[in-house]
């Protein structure tokens, strides 16, 4: 059996066995969500959220990041989850944000269990893996995709292995966590999140459900509770669950313990949905191309593929947050002001600055055949920015893959950078570099404490 299969690899998945690019790639990848985690902790939609797990209370044992006080394992994985995409700046990989997931997922575990860092890695790793198998071999057809879409459903298998193998679970127990997690995934609910009638919801992109239910499943199993075994096989596997229409059981064992699929995360270079990075990056370019400034900007116009056009990225008045993340106009008029990316996109100031909405009101959208078959035909989301100086001049420029992307990665120092602007309203300067050299060297620390004790940071003033 498949799942079978897949179990017994990620329980035997060891740190000693990892090439060194592969467990550089997981502490980037912790270091960044950890990052967003913090950025994210103090936002209006993270605290409703802490106001409904103060009523819920639960064993104060693990980390809610930015907090002083704790929680139980799964609430500190859901919350966390949250928290790391709040600010829609986490990873991306397998239409999905699994860091969010995962790493939240991992980080109560092993504070739970006292698991150290080469543990936590080999159980992210191992989740990724899963995770992203099992989204490409259940990706429906286009037809099936414009109906039913959603990253929660595939992403619960990474949360549930993580917690799983930081739990030393074995056997049966692997699976029944697996198939626990299966069943009881969250609904491919895309469509529902309001893309069509802002606001949008603030449920968005489903990554702290999986993470709850992923450790929650782990629990059970270790309690003894039977679950599915088979979980991802056969006519009635997870595939027909979870709303496709087709599945690949090959894409399951496909490069199985060579090819690991963290390694196709990208980092995420702003805070905004992943369709709008590459209009960014080419309004980026003609910034310090030509070195313009907010006055010499007359319009913009945006060639971009047709989903920005389809779910109403064109909004020139969001209400909160999450619609300015879902906003080209608004993102773009960041860009242009050169306010750096991270929290201070989204202070209640900026969001109500009569010149981040004058900005934004220069902007233009239009959808180009080019750009379409580029996503169609290649998977590209490319995108042209065309800016046009109030002396009449235009300059253009075409960015067809965005940065941070494995084939565009980040500038050296970029994803450090980046940590601090999103961790300094939680951390002191001193606090942020321990917790950066923590988890640079965390394949020698034999427990998490210490780091856990860094992200709880300061209690809000």
């Amino acid at each position: 059996m498949t799942t079978k299969i897949l179990a017994e690899y990620a329980q035997h998945l060891s740190y000693e066995g990892l090439p060194a690019p592969v467990a550089g790639k997981a502490k980037g990848i912790i270091l960044d969500t950890l990052g967003c985690s913090l950025g994210g902790s103090r936002t209006e939609l993270v605290g409703m959220i802490d106001g409904m797990i103060n009523e819920e209370g639960g064993r104060p044992i693990c980390t809610l990041i930015g907090r002083r006080e704790k929680s139980g394992a799964s609430w500190c994985a859901f919350r966390n989850a949250a928290a790391a995409d709040a600010l829609d700046f986490e990873d991306d990989n397998v239409y999905g944000h699994p860091a969010s997931t995962i790493v939240s997922a991992a980080l109560a575990v092993a504070e739970e269990t006292g698991a150290g860092g080469r543990e936590m890695i080999a159980a992210i790793v191992a989740g990724y893996d899963v995770m992203a198998r099992v989204g490409e071999a259940i990706n429906p057809s286009p037809e099936r995709f414009a109906q039913v879409w959603g990253v929660g459903p595939h992403q619960v298998f990474g949360a549930a292995v993580a917690a799983a193998k930081l739990m030393q679970l074995h056997g049966d127990a692997f699976l029944y966590a697996m198939g626990l997690a299966g069943v009881g995934a969250p609904l491919p609910s895309g469509l529902s999140w309001n893309y069509r009638e802002r606001p949008l919801s603030w449920h968005k992109d489903s990554v702290h459900w999986p993470a709850w239910l992923g450790v929650s499943a782990a629990r059970l199993a270790r309690q003894g509770f039977i679950g599915p075994r088979s979980v991802l096989d056969g006519p009635h596997g997870f595939w027909i669950m979870s709303g496709s229409d087709r599945f690949d059981p090959q894409a399951l064992l496909r490069g199985l313990g060579t090819d690991f699929r963290i390694m196709a995360s990208s980092f995420k270079p702003y805070p905004a949905c992943r369709w709008v990075h590459s209009a960014l990056d080419a309004v980026g370019n003609l910034v310090r191309e030509h070195k313009l400034l907010p006055s010499d900007i007359a319009g913009v116009q945006i060639e971009s593929f047709h989903l920005v056009q389809d779910y109403l990225f064109m909004d020139y008045a969001p209400a909160n947050m999450v619609d300015a993340e879902f906003s080209l106009p608004y993102s773009v008029a960041m860009i242009l002001l050169g306010v750096p990316p991270g929290p201070e996109w989204y202070t209640a100031d900026r969001m109500t600055d009569p010149q981040v909405k004058q900005m934004a009101s220069k902007v233009t959208l239009r959808i180009t055949q080019e750009m379409n078959a580029l996503l169609d035909e290649r998977g590209m989301e490319a995108a042209r920015a065309i800016i046009t100086t109030h002396e009449g001049i235009s300059h253009a420029s075409m960015v067809p893959v965005a940065g941070g992307s494995p084939g565009n990665p980040l500038p050296q120092g970029e994803l450090e950078a980046k940590f601090l602007r999103n961790s300094n309203s939680v951390l002191s300067g001193d606090q942020a570099r321990q917790v950066m050299a923590t988890v640079d060297s965390l394949d020698d620390h034999e427990r998490l404490s210490g780091l856990c004790e860094l992200l709880r940071g300061e209690s809000p003033g």
